[in-house]
């Protein structure tokens, strides 16, 4: 080969690893490039969009609670800010922190229109916040922030299941909700596809509890033949290789023999 050849040679090689196209698509509009939030793909913000949209269109509090971070601020014109630390509270304040104009600035704003900076993500002007949260394989898009006019003296409650647990492993998103305290319901997705429809649900479960006084802690167990879902809290053990970031842990277990664990996280 003589040098004109090799140079070609080399210079297509470089092409090939330096080439943008190899890289994740992080481009979701003229006004926002994902890479700014930390993100490294933008499928992963328009799985999270979605969702969020269809559950705003439907008035599904349980999902929107699901899609939120905690705790979660809601910011008002006249000054006040109220915190919603739970899914159950989201869930009962539903209606006050989506009220029309809220719902219609996620609705109206086409992904490709939104607008987004180190911060997060926002859609209208500034009404809905949304960041990129946790670590690593752990990282999602999640409300972080609403901010909206005067706030109503009056907020009608939001009837709906409420959250119990959310459990986000490295491969899965598993939530956990009740109807009446009583009547627990387990529903699983793979975590390129959380949508309406889970890969897998269980209607009945138990909620139980181990350990005592600050080291108690959660575990609900759902049956499906001869397998066995245990989603549990974190108590005072100390596995040597939980991570920073765990929240509790999924088990399955077969004929009651242990097959799988996941961390859940943050």
């Amino acid at each position: 080969m003589n040098h004109k050849n090799a140079f070609v040679a080399l210079f297509a090689v470089l092409v090939l690893v330096i080439s943008p196209a190899h890289a994740a698509d992080t481009l979701l509009g003229p006004s926002c490039d994902l890479k700014i939030t930390g993100g490294t793909d933008k499928q992963d913000f328009l799985n999270f969009d979605r969702v969020l949209r269809k559950a705003i269109q439907n008035g599904d509090s349980a999902t929107a609670a699901e899609l939120s971070d905690y705790p979660l601020s809601v910011n008002y014109g006249s000054g006040v800010t109220i915190s919603i630390d739970t899914p159950a509270t989201f869930q009962a304040r539903f209606d006050e922190m989506f009220p029309d104009y809220a719902r219609k600035a996620v609705l109206d704003n086409k992904p490709d229109q939104l607008w987004c900076n180190w911060e997060g993500v926002m859609y209208g002007n500034g009404v809905v916040w949304v960041s990129l949260t946790g670590k690593s394989n752990s990282s999602r898009y999640r409300i972080a922030a609403i901010n909206l006019q005067e706030r109503p003296k009056d907020a009608n409650v939001s009837k709906s299941r409420k959250t119990d647990y959310v459990c986000v492993t490295d491969k899965h998103y598993v939530v956990i909700d009740d109807e009446d305290g009583t009547h627990y319901r387990y529903r699983a997705w793979g975590k390129s596809a959380l949508d309406d429809k889970p890969d897998m649900e269980i209607g009945t479960g138990v909620l139980g509890s181990e350990g005592t006084g600050l080291c108690a802690y959660d575990i609900w167990k759902f049956k499906k033949g001869d397998t066995e879902f245990d989603v549990m809290g974190l108590g005072c053990g100390g596995d040597t290789d939980e991570p920073q970031d765990a929240s509790g842990q999924l088990q399955v277990l077969i004929k009651d023999q242990l097959k799988q664990m996941e961390w859940c996280h943050r």
